[in-house]
């Protein structure tokens, strides 16, 4: 595991008085790039993942459960930076470290114009919990407007209202207060996203590293499979059909793009071929797998130089 600790985060008019749910607020800090691990092509594990610094990144939920347990929510509903989407990240304290999970936010929705807005988290196998508020969009989190329930089982009922009365109150807190604590970001291998062969036998492969689908978690490989070089990502675009994928990097100083149709959302279909484009020159390429070991036998080289920030 190469995960890192880090407690850094800007802090604006925070008060700290017992009982009072202050608001206070966690500035917008940008992480940094991936840590330089291999400054040129190296030969490696492509699936290897990335050393990274995190910082939690506004609008931040802090909810304090019933049994003491402090769940925190950054990012929450998803926010854009420059051409990246980040998504919601679940965060729990353990041993003084706020340890990220491999949770989820679910869609925000509302059953009337003029209703709050829900949304659920699963916070883990075991545990969900479920979040109300008032205000669209947000930019940080109200500790006096936001309410949070926690369900050990998934609750009953038809609408979310029904099934938020149905959850353990937990308290509210302002963003401020997950603030004195380092994190443990979630540094899982890697995984293929998209695995095949172009026309001229070249080895194309794209892995994520499961925190968010953008150009922040994403690698490129390609070229023979002697020399399947790691190339910068710059942006990851999935259109709405939910299958139609740009993945655009840059190839010896130009820009290039790797592009698959509608009919590449797995299970793979027969029609989905696609394309890659490097330096002009356009090659197809063929159904790709996903969720796949990588071949034996192949080369890889990574190389963090110019990875995106």
């Amino acid at each position: 595991m190469r995960a890192l600790l880090l407690p850094a985060m800007v802090l604006v008019g925070c008060r700290t008085a017992p009982g009072a749910a202050q608001s206070c607020h966690i500035e917008f800090e940008d992480e940094p790039a991936p840590q330089v691990v291999y400054a040129e092509p190296t030969p490696c594990d492509p699936l290897e993942p990335d050393q990274r610094q995190i910082h939690l990144q506004p609008p931040v939920i802090v909810a304090e459960a019933d049994d003491g347990q402090l769940l925190v929510l950054d990012r929450f509903g998803g926010i854009f930076v420059d051409d990246r989407y980040l998504e919601t990240r679940v965060f729990v304290l353990d041993d003084e470290t706020l340890v990220q999970r491999d949770g989820a936010l679910g869609g925000m929705h509302r059953e009337s114009a003029d209703a709050p807005l829900y949304a659920t988290v699963w916070v883990d196998d075991a545990r969900q919990a479920m979040v109300r508020w008032g205000t669209d969009p947000l930019e940080h989190i109200d500790p006096t407007s936001t309410e949070v329930v926690m369900f050990d089982e998934p609750p009953a009922g038809t609408t979310d209202a029904e099934r938020f009365e149905q959850g353990t109150p937990a308290g509210v807190l302002p963003e401020c207060a997950a603030s004195s604590y380092p994190l443990e970001p979630l540094t899982p291998r890697d995984t293929v996203e998209y695995l095949t062969l172009d026309e001229r036998g070249y080895r194309v492969l794209v892995t994520m590293d499961g925190r968010g689908y953008d150009a922040f978690g994403a690698s490129l490989f390609y070229g023979p499979p002697d020399a399947v070089r790691e190339y910068p990502v710059e942006v990851v675009g999935r259109q709405r059909d939910g299958g139609t994928t740009t993945v655009v990097f840059e190839a010896d100083g130009a820009r290039s793009e790797l592009y698959f149709p509608v009919g590449c959302n797995g299970p793979f279909t027969l029609d989905c071929e696609g394309t890659i484009t490097v330096g002009g020159e356009s090659w197809v390429v063929g159904v790709p797998q996903r969720d796949v070991p990588v071949p034996q036998g192949e080369t890889y080289l990574c190389d963090d130089s110019g990875k995106a920030g």
